[in-house]
């Protein structure tokens, strides 16, 4: 979810972000209703001020909040045992593995101008109501 509102750099509801998971390769089909999944992560993403509803959209549509944390980072696969490069080369040669870098990492760590036009505007509402 995280990902997808990165991604986005606009309002989500949840038939977006279903739309999104599923153009992303995430399969929906273990869950019995996947849009009230959905909305159960929205809801406790607007609680924890990863996310923030959007006032007049006709349907329940959020977007990036100031708290939103990042991506998880892939984790590294396990070492291979000793000896093992020696019968299978084709494992690689490395004992350290190296976790892949996504080409989009820098992509989606950096907020878009959307993103940054709200926050410099609840910034303005912030100093004005000091």
């Amino acid at each position: 979810m995280r990902l997808v509102l990165r991604s986005t750099g606009r309002g989500l509801n949840a038939h977006g972000f279903r739309t999104k998971l599923e153009d992303m390769g995430y399969d929906l089909s273990k869950f019995s209703n996947p849009l009230v999944n959905i909305l159960t992560a929205m809801n406790r993403m607007v609680e924890a001020e990863e996310m923030h509803w959007v006032e007049g959209e006709d349907k329940k549509t959020v977007v990036r909040g100031p708290e939103l944390k990042p991506v998880p980072e892939a984790e590294a696969p396990p070492a291979l045992p000793p000896g093992l490069n020696t019968l299978f080369p084709f494992l690689g040669s490395s004992s350290t593995p190296q976790t892949p870098q996504s080409p989009l990492a820098d992509y989606f760590s950096k907020p878009s101008p959307l993103i940054k036009q709200i926050e410099y505007e609840r910034e303005q509402e912030n100093e004005k109501k000091k």
